[in-house]
């Protein structure tokens, strides 16, 4: 996986991302305020992939949990 992580400014609420031919046609985009990122950007990464399919579907999945055997 590539990531490209970059500070921008904004202009009238816009922001201009250039990005490379290799990440191909579609990309998918989190946007943090500056100002939050550094105390709490650790917390908003871990609360936006605990909702993802995987976090809920597989690793919440009781036949999936290794633990439930030992």
């Amino acid at each position: 996986m590539q990531v490209i992580r970059t500070t921008l400014k904004t202009e009238a609420g816009k922001v201009l991302i250039e990005v490379p031919d290799s990440f191909g046609e579609e990309v998918e985009v989190i946007i943090l305020p500056v100002k939050d990122r550094d105390t709490n950007f650790s917390y908003q990464m871990m609360k936006h992939q605990e909702e993802t399919g995987f976090a809920k579907k597989v690793l919440g999945n009781e036949k999936e949990d290794v633990w439930n055997d030992i």
